[in-house]
């Protein structure tokens, strides 16, 4: 029974990192599809006359497109340095009360396992590890909350970007015509400009969820060992 359960999480896991990627592949599709103009379409031959096969492609095509949008993100964190989210949140959970409180309860319990570490030589993400090994209970809500952060960060990033990129093309179509891959019409450059404000919103989204799962285990671990 205990394996069944161990499979059954395993499995539920699997499928939402698919999700994960999915989603905001196939959202990129979706704005493709709107703002492209239709001669711009590229045919491929593994289509049948029917345009069967094209729901394989699209599904396959919105995974792959996933993990670029995860790697643009991550590109994105490592140019911004200390001053990413992730670097001032980690920083300001540093300096929290519950965090010192956290540690110090750590210390106890590897100074008791007779354990040659100290928690002040760790990084804050490997304290967070630690505390998460000390309670397991734990590791199913940090997961959904790091998804809906990662999730909001995907579709907020890719809205921008895309939102930016098409605003800029539409711009300079008004001195190179030649520039009509994309619809540069009123309701098109209302999208665009949504697109770039949709990401400040997303991006609360992402830093709230993000928050939650980094303190979280934390407070998890204070509450189970304080006396």
């Amino acid at each position: 029974m205990e394996n069944l359960k161990s499979l059954f999480e395993a499995m539920k896991e699997f499928i939402w990192d698919i999700i994960g990627y999915f989603i905001p592949g196939f959202y990129l599709i979706i704005l493709l599809s709107v703002t492209i103009q239709s001669k711009y379409y590229l045919e491929s031959t593994l289509l049948d006359k029917k345009g069967e096969g094209i729901n394989f492609i699209i599904i396959i095509l919105s995974y792959i497109l996933g993990y670029l949008i995860y790697g643009l993100g991550e590109l994105k964190e490592d140019m911004m340095g200390k001053n990413s989210f992730e670097d001032k949140t980690q920083e300001e959970i540093k300096n929290s009360k519950n965090y010192k409180l956290a540690t110090e309860l750590l210390q106890k319990k590897i100074d008791s396992s007779n354990v040659p570490t100290r928690i002040d030589q760790l990084s804050m993400k490997e304290t967070r590890n630690l505390a998460m090994s000390y309670t397991p209970e734990s590791d199913k809500k940090v997961y959904t909350f790091m998804f809906r952060s990662d999730l909001s960060r995907h579709i907020g990033n890719t809205s921008f970007l895309f939102g930016g990129l098409a605003l800029l093309i539409s711009i300079l179509k008004l001195f190179f015509k030649s520039l009509d891959m994309i619809f540069t019409d009123s309701a098109h450059i209302t999208l665009y400009v949504f697109l770039i404000i949709s990401y400040f919103i997303f991006k609360k989204t992402r830093d709230r969820f993000y928050k939650i799962a980094m303190r979280l285990p934390f407070s998890l671990f204070i509450s189970k060992n304080n006396p």
